[in-house]
């Protein structure tokens, strides 16, 4: 799914490519893009979303007790296809993210620059202000259902991005 932002009041847009993007971490812990104003690209970006430790038990009790009313930020929530079959596995993903937000010190970092000076919006689809002109940045969606190369990078627990390949997905 590519995202793009465009700002409603100067038309300042900008899209990105769907790129996978996973941590080096034994369970492969994905990074979670989130739209974001960089001071230092000095434009919208997207930058990692970092939960706090907290946020991740709550979000993987609420899994647990199938509460479809939740915003799901760390895994997608339960869709009532198979649930229990996929229970164990999604409950594990939790505890890996857990793990790897434990030993996490880094603030979230600009996907492209790597700079922690971002300012995350409040929602991942919604809009969010543009600081250059005070217009609103809106989200746009592009589905695509076909298998193709993509990019897949791996950062560092940091957020260091280490390695970068295309892969077919």
């Amino acid at each position: 799914m590519g995202v793009s932002f465009e700002c409603v009041l100067c038309g300042c847009r900008r899209a990105f490519d769907d790129t996978i993007r996973v941590y080096d971490t034994p369970e492969k812990v994905m990074v979670i893009p989130w739209p974001c104003w960089c001071w230092d690209c000095d434009a919208v970006s997207q930058a990692e979303y970092v939960p706090d430790p907290a946020e991740v038990v709550e979000e993987a009790k609420a899994w647990r007790e199938r509460d479809r009313d939740r915003e799901y930020r760390i895994a997608c929530g339960p869709l009532g296809w198979r649930e229990d079959e996929r229970e164990p596995e999604l409950l594990a993903y939790y505890d890996a993210v857990l793990e790897w937000r434990r030993r996490r010190q880094s603030s979230g970092r600009c996907l492209f620059c790597g700079s922690v000076r971002v300012s995350l919006a409040a929602a991942r689809y919604g809009k969010f202000e543009h600081p250059g002109c005070g217009g609103m940045f809106e989200c746009l969606l592009s589905i695509s259902g076909s298998i193709r190369q993509i990019t897949k990078e791996v950062f560092s627990t940091e957020g260091v991005k280490l390695s970068e390949e295309q892969v077919v997905a």
